[in-house]
């Protein structure tokens, strides 16, 4: 998975004519840590994003000289990646159809819910392979390593448990980057198979 760094952005594109929603749009975003252009005027949309690369895309779909699903054909002309989420007041079965020729990850009705949207974009960006939590990703390293030593050492998890008088269920979650596991408990776990700290963490160096 792809981990962004602070010279590589998440960069958020938002289009929409009505200038509230994309003062709204960017005040949150920004909040949460996201670089966030937005525009009002559909015609400029289309050239800002053919010279320049968004990761994701926030499309209003009813504009006035140019509609969304106009735009969004524009953007897989020449951009099959970015993710594309539809954010509109007017919903219908017809546009929502529509989109969905295109590749968009989701269509919303306005007005959002800060929470489930800040997921859908959470939801969205893991598909496309990039981590937005540096701690998930700390936890997906370790997980592995620690399973990759296991094997090595011929180590089953029900093995591993009983040395540690850890359980299988915490020591599988480990594995699997799902749980924040202690110092203590991987120094423990490290020692179980004749190891150390630093061979969970070498990919941090």
């Amino acid at each position: 998975m792809k981990q962004l760094t602070d010279l590589d952005l998440f960069k958020i594109l938002v289009i929409d004519d009505d200038k509230d929603v994309c003062d709204f749009m960017t005040d949150f975003l920004q909040e949460e840590g996201y670089y966030v252009r937005a525009i009002t005027k559909p015609k400029k949309a289309i050239a800002e994003i053919r010279t320049n690369h968004y990761h994701l895309v926030i499309l209003d779909l009813v504009m006035p000289e140019i509609d969304g699903i106009h735009i969004l054909k524009e953007i897989r002309k020449f951009d099959d990646d970015a993710i594309v989420i539809i954010l509109t007041g007017y919903p219908s079965v017809d546009s929502a159809v529509e989109s969905m020729k295109y590749n968009v990850f989701d269509y919303i009705k306005k007005p959002i819910i800060i929470e489930k949207f800040l997921k859908v974009i959470a939801k969205a960006a893991e598909e496309k392979g990039i981590v937005l939590d540096a701690s998930k990703q700390i936890y997906n390293e370790i997980g592995s390593q620690l399973k990759n030593l296991r094997k090595r050492k011929n180590f089953t998890l029900r093995e591993l448990a009983a040395k540690t008088n850890i359980s299988i269920s915490m020591i599988s979650a480990i594995e699997r980057g799902q749980s924040a596991a202690s110092v203590l408990t991987l120094y423990k776990i490290a020692k179980a198979l004749d190891s150390s700290l630093s061979e969970l963490f070498k990919n941090f160096k």
